[in-house]
C-alpha cells in the first residue's frame, strides 16, 4: 500500500445529508455549481491570507490554497473539520471548528474572506456579518454567495429548503451588505436551468397558502426534473466549463446571488 492509499484510509468518512457538498457523492451539476463559485473566488486570493467560512468537506479551501499564502477553513461541524484536516493536509491550510457567529480569530488579520452558500445557514446572520467584517483587514474583501429567495422560496416567509434558516431577496442582500461594506458588486451564475426555474417560479407564486411545504423534498424535485426534461435542460454527466460560470450582473431569475464586497475604511 502506498502513502496516498494509506492516508485515504485515515480520512473520516462524510455522508451526503442532502446539503453539504461531498465531491463525487452529489449530482454533477450541484458539485459543479459550487466549484465554479470557488473558481471565481480563486482569482482574488493570490498571495493573500484567506478565511473560508463554512468550508465543509474542505475541497474549496484546498482549491484556494493553490495560490493563496494561507487559508484557514472554519466550519461548525466537528465531523467535517476532522474529515477536511485528514483529507487536505497542506502546509498552508488550517482547518478549525467554530461557528460563523463567533470566530475565535484576531481582528483585521485576513485579506480575503470567502463565504459561499453559508450565510443562509447562520442562526444569527447579523452576528456572522459583524464577525466577518471584524476579522478582515482595512482593505479586506468579502466574496459571498447565497440563494436568491425570489427563486428558491417565492411568496414564502420561511425558506423551502429545510437546511436554510434565512434566505435573501436581491434587495435584502444589497441592503445587508452595504451596511458593512462601502463597495458591493453583484454577480450571478449562468444557469442551465433558467427556463424551468421561471416556470416553477410562476407556478409557486400562486401557492399563497404554501401548500408545497406539505410535500416531501424528493417529490418536489421530481416535478422540477420532469419540467427540465421537457425543456431539454439536462443534468451534466461530466464537468462542463460553460455551465454555472459566474458572470457580472444579476437578474430577477438568477438562482444565486454572488457579491464582491470591499470593506469600509
Amino acid at each position: 500500500m502506498n502513502q496516498r492509499e494509506n492516508n485515504q484510509l485515515k480520512v473520516p468518512q462524510l455522508h451526503f445529508s442532502g446539503e453539504r457538498i461531498i465531491p463525487g457523492e452529489v449530482p454533477g451539476d450541484m458539485e459543479l455549481m459550487h466549484r465554479k463559485l470557488y473558481q471565481f473566488a480563486a482569482q482574488y486570493v493570490q498571495g493573500k491570507r484567506i478565511l473560508d467560512v463554512g468550508c465543509g468537506e474542505g475541497y474549496g479551501s484546498a482549491m484556494l490554497a493553490r495560490t493563496a499564502s494561507q487559508v484557514v477553513g472554519v466550519d461548525i461541524s466537528e465531523e467535517a473539520i476532522a474529515h477536511a484536516s485528514a483529507k487536505y493536509s497542506l502546509e498552508n491550510v488550517d482547518f478549525r471548528c467554530m461557528p460563523a457567529e463567533k470566530l475565535s480569530l484576531p481582528d483585521g488579520y485576513f485579506d480575503i474572506l470567502v463565504c459561499l452558500e453559508v450565510i443562509e445557514h447562520a442562526r444569527d446572520y447579523i452576528a456572522a456579518m459583524e464577525e466577518m467584517r471584524r476579522v478582515l483587514n482595512a482593505e479586506g474583501t468579502l466574496i459571498l454567495s447565497t440563494p436568491n429567495k425570489n427563486v428558491t422560496s417565492p411568496r414564502s416567509r420561511t425558506p423551502l429548503n429545510e437546511y436554510h434558516l434565512h434566505e435573501f431577496t436581491i434587495r435584502e442582500a444589497r441592503d445587508l451588505l452595504r451596511r458593512y461594506f462601502s463597495e458591493v458588486e453583484f454577480f450571478s451564475q449562468k444557469d442551465p436551468f433558467e427556463r424551468s426555474r421561471k416556470i416553477v417560479w410562476k407556478v409557486m407564486s400562486f401557492d399563497f397558502a404554501c401548500l408545497r411545504k406539505l410535500f416531501p423534498r424528493f417529490a418536489k424535485d421530481r416535478v422540477k426534473w420532469r419540467i427540465r426534461e421537457s425543456l431539454g435542460e439536462t443534468i451534466a454527466e461530466e464537468p462542463d466549463p460553460h455551465r454555472w460560470t459566474v458572470i457580472r450582473g444579476i437578474g430577477r431569475y438568477s438562482r444565486t446571488i454572488v457579491a464582491v464586497c470591499r470593506k469600509k475604511k
